[in-house]
C-alpha cells in the first residue's frame, strides 16, 4: 500500500530565478524545476509551484503569491527586503534566506573598490569606518585591521546591547574616516532603523 501511495504522490514543482549560481541539477532528482529569469516571475508563472528560490529582483507579495499554491520562499540573499513576511506568515508560506551566505565576497569588493581608486594609495594607514558590524561588516572590520588600516566600527544596535566601547557614532565616522562602507539591514522602525 506504502508502494502505491508512494508511486501516486506528485513531485513539487519549484521555480528558481534563473540566474542563481551553482543550483541547476541539486533539485532536479526531488522535484519538478523550471528556471526563470526574474521579469517572467508572474502570478500565471507561479500559480502551480509549490516552492520558489528566489534573489532580490522578484517581489514575492501578494500580488505574485495570491492566487498561487506557494508555501515555500527561499532567498538565496541576506536580506528579505523584497519579501513581504506578514503575508506570507499570515499565509502560511514559510521563507527562509542565506545570512552570511556573501559576506566574504562583499568584503573583497569593498577592498578591490578601495585599492581601484586612483587617488586613495595604499590602505596601511587610512582609517576606514565600517557602518553595521554583523556577518559582513565584521569580516570587512577584521580584514582592514589586517591590511593595517585603522577601523572605526559604529553599531548602534550592538552598542547598546555590549555597551559604546569599541564603537564610534556615525559623526565620528563622517568626520574622521578615509572610507565609509555600510552593512546594515534595511529597517524602518525600532530603536535605530536605518531608513534614510
Amino acid at each position: 500500500m506504502d508502494s502505491d501511495n508512494h508511486l501516486n504522490a506528485r513531485r513539487p514543482e519549484v521555480i528558481i530565478e534563473a540566474n542563481i549560481p551553482f543550483i541547476r541539477g541539486i533539485l532536479e532528482p526531488v522535484a519538478d524545476v523550471s528556471y526563470l529569469e526574474p521579469e517572467r516571475f508572474t502570478p500565471e508563472t507561479v500559480a502551480t509551484a509549490d516552492a520558489i528560490v528566489t534573489r532580490t529582483r522578484v517581489k514575492c507579495c501578494e500580488d505574485l503569491l495570491g492566487e498561487s499554491r506557494v508555501s515555500f520562499i527561499a532567498s538565496a540573499t541576506i536580506g528579505l527586503d523584497h519579501v513581504d513576511l506578514p503575508w506570507c506568515r499570515s499565509h502560511g508560506i514559510t521563507v527562509v534566506n542565506a545570512p552570511g551566505c556573501n559576506a566574504p565576497a562583499v568584503a573583497q569588493y569593498v577592498f578591490a573598490s578601495l585599492l581601484s581608486l586612483p587617488d586613495f594609495g595604499p590602505l596601511d594607514g587610512k582609517t576606514l569606518g565600517v557602518v553595521g558590524v554583523g556577518n559582513v561588516g565584521r569580516i570587512v572590520a577584521d580584514w582592514g585591521e589586517r591590511l593595517g588600516m585603522r577601523v572605526m566600527r559604529c553599531d548602534p544596535p550592538r552598542a547598546l546591547a555590549e555597551g559604546a566601547t569599541g564603537f564610534s557614532s556615525i559623526e565620528e565616522i563622517a568626520a574622521d574616516a578615509d572610507a565609509i562602507t555600510f552593512h546594515t539591514p534595511l529597517t524602518r522602525s525600532g530603536d535605530c532603523p536605518t531608513y534614510h
